[in-house]
């Protein structure tokens, strides 16, 4: 017996447990460090096994570790090709089912060397002694396939060291290239002494390759990462940061990242996460962006759920010569300041309304006021007439004094003018600087005489007031605004429907108050009922385009703590305006 052969042995089962620990104190564990920490211990099994049965000679133990060696070897040689397909195609290999699919010579020739169906297939006798061949037929194939195995994964890596030679890291790429050139040679060289003498020349080769690996393709993935910033400083960021390997693998990530991806987003490639939280529609273009970031960075607007909106950035990170060597995505989470713009948006669009009923009101009022002046003096000769008449009888008194009662209709519609103006300008002036208590049985009627102006008379109105409600606290001019958001949008799917009507419902309790809009046009389909706040969403029930009037209502809901849903219903359309109640001080 060689004493080299233990020591060679021992040098391997060291040198693993070793690389191990490196990788295993690291916290960014992408899949690859994953699959190195598996492959090292199947390596530890096989050199440590080898050199046992080395060591003690001929006897029960030996034989056990020559099958624990060979049960390594079978292990190790399956996740070396699955390392190299993943160096080769990254987002291809991800998950469970390659892992098990590569360790399945391994778990097959367990399963055999327990069951032990035929004496003679596994094993031919119990003897480990150098010299004896002690593999069976179903052992022999199962060597055969992993010196595929080997033999694949070192072409593999050979054309990543061709790689790593045209980006400029000649000494890197040469070291590995002869390196994975003498596994096929070391491979086929010991085939003879694996099934029979047992010798750990293969074994240690494949650990030498490890540790060539570990120091040149795979150092950022394994040993330190790119050159990005500590970990302190993008645990500290309020955005997103995403740290991922030159093939798009995130390595690390802060705690913002993982709570506006929704979970632990590493292992995946950035491009998967990325695409996960947008709508279905829109995750292949995310993901055909982002895999250009090799080229020049990329900067997307993602809308998620839950109406998020996150703005994207992904950036190649370059090494000492220039070459890509990592990626760094940052996670902005821009929803709450799209709510304040589209906020103010809304303000600056009532604010311009209202300068424009100010002006309109002013020449409306003018007028107005002569032609008030005028009916009042028509009507106080019509009432000189009428006592004049009943002095003495003059047909052109009678005619006369129907002008008094001509004069007062007018009036009376002057009235409504001046009242109809009089809302306009309330509705469109620019809102409270602060939040007062709103009676929301008056907003509703503000909101009903408004739509009055627009209504032709065929549509029914029908109210329902729920006695001693709350008040809900906000503004005036844009909860009223919301409503009669709602009453247009019923009176515009109305259109062409025969006996129309809207019905109008306040209810509600200590902590809410909720106003229902009902009407009997057009079914809203069931898709768009949790799209009621997206602009344009309603074309089904609005054949002209219109569609603003629930996403404007919804907005301002919002803006007061409170929603707006599509209630199913069977025909028609339900919405329920929700508003917090105000508390009582």
């Amino acid at each position: 017996m060689d004493s080299g052969l233990p020591l060679l042995a021992a040098l391997s089962t060291v040198s693993c447990a070793v690389l191990a620990i490196a990788v295993g104190l690291r916290r960014e564990r992408s899949v690859a460090a994953r699959i190195v920490l598996a492959l090292i211990s199947a390596l530890a099994l096989w050199s440590g096994g080898l050199g046992v049965a080395q060591t003690f000679g001929p006897g029960p133990i030996a034989v056990a570790a020559n099958r624990i060696a060979a049960l390594g070897a079978f292990g190790a040689t399956g996740l070396w090709l699955l390392l190299a397909l993943r160096q080769r195609w990254p987002r291809r290999l991800g998950g469970v089912v390659p892992a098990l699919v590569a360790l399945m010579p391994a778990g097959v020739f367990l399963a055999a060397a327990v069951s032990r169906p035929d004496p003679g297939l596994v094993f031919r006798y119990d003897s480990s002694f150098p010299g004896q061949a002690w593999a069976g037929p179903f052992t022999h194939l199962l060597f055969a396939l992993a010196f595929a195995c080997a033999t694949a994964g070192a072409a593999l890596f050979s054309h990543a060291a061709m790689r790593l030679w045209r980006e400029g890291e000649r000494r890197p790429g040469l070291t590995l290239a002869l390196v994975m050139l003498a596994q096929p040679v070391v491979f086929f060289a010991d085939l003879h002494g694996a099934t029979g003498s047992s010798y750990p020349l293969a074994a240690g080769s494949l650990t030498v390759a490890m540790l060539v690996l570990s120091t040149t393709l795979l150092r950022h993935s394994l040993l330190h990462p790119p050159p990005i910033g500590h970990r302190q400083v993008i645990d500290r960021l309020r955005h997103g940061v995403l740290m991922a390997s030159s093939s798009g693998e995130i390595l690390d990530h802060n705690a913002a990242a993982e709570r506006l991806l929704g979970g632990l987003p590493r292992g995946r490639s950035i491009a998967d996460a990325i695409a996960a939280i947008a709508p279905t529609a829109q995750r292949e273009p995310i993901r055909d962006a982002i895999e250009r970031v090799d080229v020049e960075a990329v900067s997307l607007q993602v809308e998620a759920e839950r109406r998020r909106h996150l703005e994207v950035s992904v950036r190649p990170i370059a090494g000492d010569r220039g070459i890509v060597i990592g990626q760094i995505a940052v996670l902005r989470d821009r929803t709450a300041e799209r709510s304040y713009a589209e906020a103010a948006l809304r303000t600056e669009k009532l604010e311009a309304v209202g300068t424009l009923a100010a002006g309109v009101a002013h020449e409306v009022n003018n007028p107005l006021a002569f032609v008030r002046a005028n009916l009042g003096e028509i009507t106080r000769l019509s009432e000189l007439t009428h006592a004049w008449r009943a002095k003495q009888e003059s047909p052109l008194a009678d005619a006369l004094e129907e002008l008094g009662e001509l004069a007062q209709d007018a009036l009376a519609g002057l009235t409504r003018i001046q009242r109809a103006v009089s809302d306009v300008r309330r509705l469109a002036a620019a809102p409270d600087s602060g939040a007062t208590a709103v009676s929301i049985e008056a907003t509703v009627l503000d909101a009903l005489r408004l739509l009055e102006l627009r209504g032709s008379g065929r549509i029914e109105i029908r109210t329902h007031f729920a006695p001693a409600l709350p008040a809900v606290l906000g503004s005036a001019q844009l909860l009223v605004q919301a409503v009669l958001s709602l009453l247009l949008n019923a009176q515009q799917a109305l259109e062409g429907t025969p006996e129309p009507w809207i019905e109008v419902e306040i209810g509600g309790g200590d902590l809410a108050v909720c106003v229902c809009v009902r009407d009997n046009g057009p079914p809203l389909p069931a898709a768009l009922r949790e799209r009621v706040h997206e602009p344009y969403q309603l074309a089904a029930r609005d054949p002209y385009g219109r569609g603003l009037g629930t996403s404007l209502a919804a907005g301002i809901a919002r803006d007061h703590g409170g929603s707006l849903s599509a209630e199913p219903c069977e025909g028609g359309a339900v919405f329920v305006l929700s508003l917090p109640a105000r508390s009582e001080p």
